[in-house]
């Protein structure tokens, strides 16, 4: 299973479900980043090797961009963008994730968005 970290965007009640899935898990409120800008939230998830959920695929697109053109090191363990709506509550988000990552994509400085209409696609 893998290891998750939720940024303070990202409600915590889906950190929970992560773990009920079997994933480790933690958030930003409980490693003491609440408030944090975005580019702690993915150096932190990088530092440790959990892959960063988020809602906020504008700047972590750019941040992601940026990582890998600057080459920094470390490699981070991958992105995971859920849109933010209604509609998508922990539990579906959760198992969106979980599914996700069984099938075993590569995800060593990935970022991947959820669309509902498409499913989990990469960007660039």
């Amino acid at each position: 299973m893998a290891a998750l970290y939720t940024e303070d965007g990202v409600a915590l009640q889906l950190a929970t479900e992560l773990i009920y899935l079997g994933h480790t898990a933690t958030t930003a409120d409980a490693e003491g980043l609440k408030g944090a800008g975005d580019e702690m939230h993915l150096w932190t998830a990088a530092q440790r090797r959990w892959i960063l959920v988020t809602h906020n695929g504008a700047d972590f697109r750019l941040l992601s961009r940026a990582w890998q053109l600057w080459g920094v090191q470390p490699t981070h363990a991958g992105i995971l963008v859920l849109a933010q709506t209604p509609r998508v509550l922990a539990p579906q988000a959760a198992q969106l994730v979980h599914t996700f990552l069984q099938t075993g994509p590569a995800l060593a400085n990935m970022l991947y968005e959820w669309h509902a209409t498409v499913g989990w696609r990469p960007r660039p």
